[in-house]
């Protein structure tokens, strides 16, 4: 996965965060081109699934906060260094 792809997955990612928590709270899930391509509660399982399913390199995976849970510590954007 190019870094551009990296870069406007992460920018998915933040235009969705609300539906994100809504759907996805408290689970683990990766996006892959602006789609979540694999959704569990280890963020390792996650992001092997993702690898496989679409040859993604590197999957942005994220651990999504509880609902009304939202903190700065409990937000990991995982795999981006």
């Amino acid at each position: 996965m190019k870094k551009d792809e990296r870069i406007s997955d992460r920018r998915w990612i933040a235009r969705n965060f609300a539906a994100l928590i809504d759907e996805f709270g408290g689970r683990c899930v990766a996006v892959v081109h602006g789609r979540v391509v694999a959704v569990g509660v280890c963020t390792d399982r996650v992001e092997r699934s993702a690898r496989r399913s679409t040859g993604a390199v590197v999957p942005a995976v994220l651990r999504v906060p509880l609902k009304g849970k939202f903190g700065l510590s409990s937000f990991r954007l995982l795999g981006f260094s």
